[in-house]
């Protein structure tokens, strides 16, 4: 797969899976063939706009808590 992007709308990203299947969804056997892939990750990262001041997102977060 060549020039392949996927835009992921995540604020944390802790685990990344990556299985090689075939067309009927079975894990590929290598049969002990060493294959090494090489994998780009672009981080885009963007200004974010707060929706609401510190001060107005600590006084929500000490409301959840009651």
């Amino acid at each position: 797969m060549v020039d392949f992007k996927n835009i992921i709308h995540n604020e944390d990203i802790n685990y990344i899976d990556i299985t090689a299947t075939d067309e009927e969804d079975n894990i590929v056997n290598f049969n002990g063939i060493d294959v090494h892939l090489t994998i780009q990750v672009d981080n885009i990262i963007e200004e974010f706009e707060p929706k609401m001041t510190l001060q107005e997102l600590l006084n929500t977060k000490n409301n959840n808590l009651v």
